[in-house]
């Protein structure tokens, strides 16, 4: 036997903790639909075709393009219902041109971070080195006692791994863009 034909569905309920977001949905699909019938009716009455705005989708992460800029928007509502309609036109050269010009006001000096970036590698492969030929000089003295030459080769492997740690943090700095 099958439980579908027995249980009915209920209409959805939000949690209690989730109401007040639920209710200020709710609004503002309502206000988005008052607009969208008022523009429908000044469309009417003048006979201009204009297309509702879509709601937007509170969980879509989409950048808002130029083309989809130019929507068209309601600037006054007279008391007779007709609407005045504006829209918002961006010209790409004109961004390119500021964003251009913001660009070129936000350098910074890179020096610094450029001198931080080869003290840190230089005292990283310093302290690199040591600890492998620390372990190197270990192995010597280990008397070939097991728990020794496994923490001498410990500390060689973490000091090569502290040089090659430097050498690469030298070679990002280095590498970096904007500089050199």
């Amino acid at each position: 036997m099958s439980d579908n034909g027995t249980r009915s569905k209920g209409t959805f309920e939000p949690p209690p903790w989730e109401r007040e977001a639920f209710d200020a949905l709710a609004a503002r699909r309502a206000e988005e639909q008052a607009v969208a019938a008022a523009l429908a009716a000044a469309a009417a009455k003048d006979a201009v075709i204009v297309e509702p705005p879509k709601p937007a989708d509170p969980w879509a992460e989409e950048p808002v393009r130029a083309a989809e800029a130019a929507v068209p928007s309601v600037d006054a509502v007279d008391g007779a219902g007709s609407a005045r309609q504006g829209a918002v036109t961006v010209d790409e050269r004109a961004v390119e041109a500021m964003l251009t010009k913001l660009q070129a006001e936000e350098t910074s000096d890179g020096t610094a971070t450029v001198w931080v970036g080869w003290v840190a590698s230089g005292v990283t492969f310093l302290l690199g080195g040591a600890m492998a030929v620390a372990g190197l000089l270990s192995v010597r003295g280990a008397e070939a006692k097991f728990a020794n030459v496994v923490g001498s080769a410990v500390l060689v492997i973490f000091g090569l791994c502290f040089v090659g740690m430097a050498i690469w943090m030298w070679v990002r700095t280095n590498r970096s863009r904007g500089r050199r």
